[in-house]
């Protein structure tokens, strides 16, 4: 990255909240993070990731680990989101029983239909 792009750049809206949003992601919300994995198997080589290797959040997306000392598989959002509540509403989706699988609701929110 040149050196006026990197001084340019806005800092992730998501910095002040990441702790607190992985630890929820991988102690409360195992299942949601094993849906993402399942979305993604068919296009991870393996080994998959761990459902509770939640490494980071951005505004880009959910990095989880896959268990190898340096192995990780980035999950991108479909669009990049400005705060914790985009954050929420990009992944409503993949959270909501009734949304998950419906081929219109996973398409409202920019996501394939997952297996």
């Amino acid at each position: 990255m040149a050196p006026d792009a990197y001084r340019a750049a806005e800092p992730d809206p998501l910095r002040r909240e990441e702790t607190d949003l992985v630890a929820d992601l991988r102690d409360h919300h195992p299942e949601f993070v094993a849906r993402l994995v399942t979305c993604v198997a068919a296009e991870v080589p393996r080994p998959l990731p761990d459902p509770r290797k939640v490494l980071r959040i951005d505004r880009y997306g959910i990095v989880l680990g896959t268990g190898g000392s340096r192995s990780y598989l980035r999950v991108v959002l479909p669009r990049p989101v400005r705060d914790a509540t985009d954050f929420a509403l990009a992944l409503h989706p993949l959270f909501c029983d009734r949304c998950y699988g419906d081929p219109d609701e996973m398409a409202r929110y920019g996501l394939l239909l997952c297996p």
